[in-house]
């Protein structure tokens, strides 16, 4: 493996070796993202508000799953930490958000048209012959097999 860390004598556990290593690929590239996106700074202010939302949630979400990742790396529990709770603030917020996004991306009922179709379909129209009508249908069988005879 080509590494720059120094395992010592736990070198030969090829779990921990491979697991640490892609623990420190994940890091880098989380590190190359957020390399990215914090030269931004002096551009925020001219963004749209939907896009300053969705970037402010992703960098919070991202820097509390860091300090999630450095808690457990160090050996303590997360969720006994106040990150737990800001995790779950942050998810909420997150959910909230995509539901109004969704909200706004719906279609929308236009109600002068809607009343159009159903004044049209609702008007009965005598042009020349009768109009549509609807027999109520009679419970009482013998009847109608007299009406028959």
């Amino acid at each position: 493996m080509d590494s720059d860390i120094n395992y010592g004598d736990l070198s030969y556990s090829i779990d921990l070796v491979e697991d640490s290593e892609q623990l420190k690929n994940d890091l880098i590239e989380i590190k190359d993202v957020l390399d990215h996106l914090l030269p931004l700074k002096p551009v925020y202010n001219s963004l749209s508000l939907p896009v300053k939302i969705e970037l402010d949630l992703f960098l919070l979400f991202a820097l509390n799953s860091l300090q999630w990742i450095k808690l457990q790396v160090n050996g303590v529990d997360p969720r006994t930490h106040p990150v737990a709770g800001e995790l779950q603030r942050v998810k909420i917020a997150m959910i909230r958000w995509h539901e109004e996004c969704d909200r706004q991306n719906r279609p929308r009922l236009d109600i002068p048209v809607v009343r159009r179709f159903i004044r049209g379909g609702l008007q009965i129209r005598n042009v020349g012959h009768q109009p549509y009508t609807v027999k109520k249908p009679t419970n009482n069988t013998n009847q109608d097999e007299n009406d028959q005879l």
